[in-house]
C-alpha cells in the first residue's frame, strides 16, 4: 500500500457529519491563530504522518526499562504506520456504521417514538463504549498533555533543585517517544477497557436539538464537565463522582453520559431522546467544545458568535492552559511556545 501523509486523529467519516450541505468543506474556528476559516475535511484534525513510529535507535536500554518496554522486540516493529492502518482498517468502518445507525434511527422516528424509544439498545451500549474509548485516546490533546505534564514536572523538578540526570530521567521526551507513549496508550488493552467500562457505566442520554444553532464539534471532540468541585483534585475524569460526560454526533445531536450516583434525578431517561429547544443550553456546549478542543472548532454554518460572546466576557479564554500541575502550594502552567 501507498503511504499514507496525512493521518486524522479524528475520522472524516465523523466530521462529514460537519460539512457544509453537498460538499466536503467545514466551517473551522481556529484559537490559535483567532481567525475563521473553510478547509476541506482532509485537511483538518489531521498532522502528517502524526502516527507513524521509526523506533530504530529511539531508545536506550534505560529508556527501554523506564518505559515499561521489555519484551518488544524493537527491530522488528518494521511497519512505521502500523497505526494509522490499524485505525483505518479495523476501526473506523465500524465507527462509521455505529455512528449512522444511532443518527438514521432518530431521524426516522415520529413523534411518539422520541417520547417512548430507545436511541440505542441497552445492549450495544458497551460495544459502542469501546470505539468512545479508542476516539477518547486518540486524539493529539493526549499527546499534548504528556508533554505538557512533562514540561510542569520539569518546572517543579528544578524548584525542588532536583538533579539534572533526574530532570531528564522523568521530563525529557522526543517527539518520536512522545509518539511510542501515546501509541502504547492506544494498545493498552486494559486502559482501553477501563474507559469502555467508565462510558458504559454512565447514564446515556441523547440530546436532540431542535434551536436554529448547531452543535459545535473539534479536534478534541469528547470532553467532559464536572459538577462536584473537589478544592484539591480535579473532578473531571469520565469515571469521577457527578462528571458529565459530552460527544456530539451531529450538528443536530449529541450524546451526553452521566456519572449515575450524582445524576440519580436523569436515571429514567437512560438510552433515551430529549429535545432542546432553550438557545441558553446549546450555547453552553458549544462553548465547552471550544474550551476542550486542542485547536479547531467545527461548523456547519459558520456562526461562532458564542466565541465572540465569551472572549467578551474573558479576554483570555482562548489561551487558558488544559493542564497544571500544584505541588506544595504552587500552581505550574505550561510555557509558551
Amino acid at each position: 500500500m501507498p503511504k499514507k501523509k496525512k493521518e486524522h486523529y479524528v475520522p472524516q467519516c465523523y466530521l462529514e457529519k460537519w460539512c457544509i450541505p453537498g460538499s466536503l468543506q467545514v466551517n473551522v474556528f481556529d484559537k490559535e491563530k483567532d481567525e475563521t476559516r473553510t478547509n476541506h475535511i482532509e485537511d483538518v484534525a489531521s498532522e502528517n504522518y502524526f502516527y507513524d513510529l521509526n523506533l530504530e535507535g529511539v531508545f536506550s536500554a534505560e529508556e527501554i526499562k523506564f518505559y515499561d518496554l521489555e519484551g518488544v522486540d524493537l527491530s522488528k516493529i518494521d511497519d512505521e504506520q502500523y497505526i494509522e492502518n490499524f485505525f483505518a482498517n479495523n476501526i473506523e468502518g465500524i465507527f462509521k456504521k455505529a455512528l449512522e445507525q444511532i443518527i438514521f434511527r432518530v431521524r426516522e422516528m415520529n413523534t411518539w417514538e422520541l417520547k417512548n424509544c430507545f436511541f440505542i439498545k441497552p445492549e450495544q451500549v458497551f460495544s459502542f463504549s469501546v470505539l468512545l474509548a479508542l476516539q477518547y485516546i486518540r486524539v493529539k490533546s493526549v499527546r499534548n498533555s504528556i508533554e505538557e505534564f512533562a514540561d510542569l514536572l520539569d518546572q517543579a523538578l528544578r524548584d525542588k533543585n532536583a538533579s539534572q540526570e533526574l530532570i531528564n530521567k522523568y521530563t525529557k521526551t522526543s517527539k518520536n517517544q512522545l509518539k511510542y507513549i501515546h501509541g502504547k496508550m492506544i494498545f493498552d488493552n486494559e486502559a482501553i477497557l477501563h474507559f469502555a467500562h467508565a462510558f458504559s457505566d454512565h447514564i446515556w442520554i441523547l440530546l436532540k436539538n431542535k434551536t436554529t444553532q448547531p452543535f459545535f464539534t473539534s479536534d478534541n471532540p469528547i470532553g467532559t464537565a464536572e459538577h462536584i468541585h473537589n478544592p484539591y483534585m480535579a473532578m473531571s475524569g469520565i469515571s469521577s463522582m457527578g462528571v458529565e460526560v459530552y460527544f456530539p454526533l451531529s450538528p443536530d445531536l449529541m450524546l451526553v453520559m452521566f456519572e449515575k450516583t450524582y445524576h440519580k434525578n436523569v436515571r429514567q431517561n437512560n438510552c433515551r431522546i430529549v429535545e432542546i429547544d432553550d438557545l441558553e443550553i446549546i450555547d453552553d456546549y458549544n462553548s465547552r467544545c471550544v474550551m476542550n478542543s486542542s485547536r479547531c472548532v467545527f461548523s456547519q454554518t459558520g456562526d461562532f458568535s458564542i466565541i465572540e460572546k465569551m472572549k467578551a466576557k474573558r479576554p483570555d479564554v482562548l489561551q487558558l492552559p488544559k493542564s497544571t500541575l500544584t505541588w506544595s502550594g504552587k500552581t505550574y502552567l505550561p510555557k509558551k511556545k
